[in-house]
């Protein structure tokens, strides 16, 4: 192989590292989306919640090792602004579905 052959080789790796470095770039930029992110705290508490409900967690109660997380990617998630509609929207649906689970659980209990 010649210099100059050397030379071209290295070249055309050099521009293939660079495109996927770009593109790279870009995908970690698209995770870091404010919706995404707010998607994936929300994945989270459903599904500690759909633990607690199954009594999973911690022995059926939600114990602070299982909160502290949930607790900290909600308050990385609420600490920006664009966030303030969805948070609520969410809000209001996951209290909707908390409280129609609490009623069903009450409602299946035994009165007496």
């Amino acid at each position: 192989m010649t210099t100059a052959q050397r030379k071209q080789r290295l070249i055309q790796e050099g521009a293939a590292y660079r495109a996927r470095l770009i593109n790279a770039t870009d995908e970690i930029k698209d995770g870091l989306h404010p919706g995404l992110l707010f998607r994936g705290v929300i994945g989270h508490v459903i599904s500690a919640a759909s633990g607690v409900l199954k009594g999973q967690t911690s022995g059926g109660k939600l114990g602070l090792s299982a909160l502290v997380p949930l607790v900290m990617s909600g308050a990385t998630v609420l600490a920006r602004k664009s966030l303030l509609k969805p948070v609520i929207g969410g809000a209001i649906i996951l209290g909707t579905i908390a409280a129609a689970a609490r009623f069903i659980r009450n409602k299946s209990k035994p009165r007496g």
